[in-house]
């Protein structure tokens, strides 16, 4: 795990790469539901390839790392979506109240026992896959989704730009590493299955 000084804040950023990982919010109290900008923001895989397969078994059951970095397992909250700036990439965001201060466990791939992050009240993290800048991201990162599927298309595409009221300018808004302003539309979340 390493940290860094947020530029111009003196606040830490705490970044912990993972190489296969399943995460959980453990004490969420809040319904679980989409938000309207979920449905309207973020790509669905179903609705630009209506011919996707079900999830793979081999990606979700088996934790297999070729084709899927990280599974989080929504519980509780609500899952909505936004982007930092017209053209962006889509970014989803979970938010739920918990009963005591949050907490957050992380399992490698493979392993049996979960670790356990207690945060602060109030906490917002931001869980990220994201190359060492901005510019070792690329604009067909968004075909990776595709991997978690059981038969993958012949074609896949890539969504189109999300429209500009999808554009969050309030808070919460994820945080990005030093550097990375907002990465482009191919680098997308996606609703799946």
């Amino acid at each position: 795990m390493d940290s860094l000084i947020w530029p111009g804040t003196g606040g830490l950023i705490h970044e912990w790469r993972l190489n296969g990982a399943r995460m959980r919010l453990e004490n969420g109290t809040t319904v679980r539901e989409r938000h309207s900008s979920f449905e309207t923001c973020m790509p669905s895989l179903r609705a630009i390839m209506p011919n996707v397969g079900p999830p793979s078994k081999e990606a979700i059951e088996d934790e297999n790392l070729r084709r899927a970095a990280c599974i989080f397992d929504v519980t509780h909250g609500t899952l909505s979506a936004g982007t930092l700036r017209e053209g962006g990439a889509v970014f989803g965001m979970l938010r739920t109240e918990t009963e005591g201060s949050p907490r957050l466990s992380i399992r490698s791939f493979g392993s049996g026992l979960p670790k356990e992050i207690f945060l602060r009240d109030g906490a917002e993290i931001t869980i990220s896959n994201l190359g060492a800048t901005e510019q070792h991201d690329g604009s067909h990162d968004f075909y990776l989704h595709y991997e978690l599927a059981a038969t993958i298309p012949t074609n896949p595409a890539i969504p189109a730009a999300p429209s500009s009221s999808c554009v969050v300018n309030k808070n919460p808004r994820p945080t990005w590493p030093p550097g990375f302003t907002s990465v482009d539309v191919g680098c997308s979340n996606s609703a799946y299955p």
